[in-house]
């Protein structure tokens, strides 16, 4: 697992998304709940926040970028939570919960079930440019990747 992720839209959504939505409950707004936990973060958010957390609110594209930080194309927050919750839904039928944030098999499995799973990252017009697994994937790097997250899942989950 690389320890240089590259940072998508997303990520940073998902963090102000959090505040955005502790932000409108504390203003008695008929807002959603947040999905993520605000513990510690700051309640400013920055321009570029709100725009994320607007953007992930109304599912319009998320940009994503990759490696270098060069724009390649766009998700939906819609599809990324479709797929997280059919591979944890795989993990918890055929494999079991995780035990505890450093379980090496059970995130080993959960970025495999990703790359056999990926969503497709398309440009302006929608023509797929790559992949999102946890990050942005080359299509001809997620070929490479998927015989061995093909043994993996093969290994540990069936």
């Amino acid at each position: 697992m690389p320890t240089r992720r590259t940072l998508l839209a997303t990520c940073v959504a998902a963090s102000t998304l959090a505040v955005g939505g502790a932000i409108a409950a504390s203003a008695g707004s008929d807002a959603p709940a947040p999905r993520y936990g605000t513990a510690g973060m700051s309640t400013e958010l920055t321009p570029a926040q709100r725009e994320a957390i607007a953007a992930v609110q109304s599912d319009a594209p998320i940009p994503v970028q990759d490696e270098t930080g060069t724009p390649r194309g766009f998700v939906r927050d819609s599809t990324l939570t479709a797929r997280d919750d059919r591979v944890t839904l795989e993990m918890l039928e055929g494999f079991r919960e995780a035990n505890g944030p450093a379980d090496e098999e059970y995130l080993e499995l959960f970025e495999a079930l990703r790359v056999l799973d990926p969503v497709a990252v398309v440009d302006a017009d929608g023509e797929t440019v790559g992949y999102w697994t946890h990050d942005f994937k080359e299509i001809d790097e997620l070929e490479q990747l998927t015989p061995e997250a093909q043994a993996t899942v093969d290994r540990l989950l069936r």
